[in-house]
């Protein structure tokens, strides 16, 4: 006789492939519904702007010639860079300093300005802004970093620990020694001797006397290390004599044999050689110190002639024209939910 009873196992095998089929199906169904959703929201983004697509053209025309005739100054500008290196802190004052030399072309106080950069005051005129920021923040980020840690015992956890991120975080943007300055003008043979007035604002009694200081004591412990440099050369000329000495007189015939001497030869000279190389090195980075730290800000490169900014986003139209369209699209969108609430009230 035939066994025609269903195995429960086969039955719940079926049931739990019909489970896993069904789930699979219902996923690609949301996804499916999600780009339909898209898909209907940008039909109806598309309509919208369609329908208003004269009142948006019309406030952008507005808009644009509004900000085109609010542009007073409509000759062409000119833009030239020069990038400088601070030290002692002193980017600080430059910030403050050219924000000082920005309020007084915006006052138009052309006197001032021409006895600050030693020019005509009708020419100084065609100075209309002075920018500064980090010169390439990423890569001065690194190298001030690698001077922090090169100057840090890195023996200490903190200074293990201490990452670039926490490091970058922990500089404002007049902390950075390089800092590129933009000078935007109307003529661009007026930028051509401004570094001179600009790093004459930064050099003043204080960082003046810090870098005194700090020479001095550069030039002190320079001394110390040739002294110390000159001693161990005296004393290897006087080593190298006293060994020539001995081994003329360990030359000479002798019967008396010392066979319990068993004392392991020291050599002096090597051990002050290495003395030399350590000394030499120390040295070698003073001199790089000194040479980083004399100054208190200098130009790297100077202002040249510049460029013409042609770019579309100094052109107050644009802005015009952009503002206006957010300003309709704001106002119809205010429109339209206050359609929907008043709808939905009704309802």
């Amino acid at each position: 006789m035939a066994n025609n009873t269903n195995n429960p196992e086969e039955i719940d095998l079926g049931k739990l492939f019909q489970l896993i089929g069904n789930g699979i199906k219902n996923f690609f169904n949301g996804i499916l519904n999600i780009f339909r959703w898209i898909f209907h929201q940008l039909i109806v983004t598309l309509i919208f702007f369609k329908k208003n697509a004269l009142i948006f053209a019309v406030a952008m025309l507005i808009g644009g010639v509004i900000g085109y005739f609010s542009d007073s100054d409509k000759t062409p500008k000119y833009s030239s860079k020069m990038v400088v290196e601070t030290n002692f802190g002193s980017g600080h004052l430059l910030y403050n300093q050219l924000a000082y030399i920005n309020s007084l072309i915006n006052q138009n106080d052309s006197i001032t300005l021409a006895k600050i950069f030693n020019k005509p005051s009708n020419k100084i005129t065609a100075l209309k802004k002075l920018k500064v920021e980090p010169y390439e923040l990423e890569k001065n980020v690194k190298v001030e970093y690698d001077y922090y840690l090169k100057n840090t015992d890195t023996i200490y956890t903190f200074a293990r620990g201490f990452t670039i991120n926490d490091f970058k975080e922990r500089m404002s943007d007049p902390d950075f020694r390089l800092q590129e300055i933009t000078a935007v003008s109307s003529n661009p043979e007026v930028v051509l001797d401004l570094e001179s007035g600009i790093l004459s604002l930064v050099k003043n009694s204080y960082f003046e006397n810090k870098y005194n200081i700090k020479n001095k004591e550069f030039q002190i412990k320079k001394q110390s290390l040739e002294k110390d440099l000159a001693q161990i050369d005296s004393l290897r000329v006087l080593y190298k004599n006293v060994t020539l000495l001995k081994a003329k007189k360990e030359t000479t015939p002798s019967t008396n044999i010392n066979f319990n001497d068993k004392t392991k030869p020291v050599n002096i000279d090597l051990d002050l050689f290495r003395q030399r190389e350590t000394l030499l090195e120390q040295l070698q980075e003073l001199n790089k110190e000194i040479f980083r730290s004399d100054f208190v800000i200098k130009a790297v490169t100077d202002f040249n002639k510049g460029e013409k900014m042609d770019s579309l986003l100094n052109k107050k139209w644009i802005y015009g024209a952009v503002l206006s369209f957010f300003i309709v699209l704001l106002f119809l969108l205010i429109l339209k939910v206050n359609n929907y609430l008043n709808n939905y009230a009704k309802s």
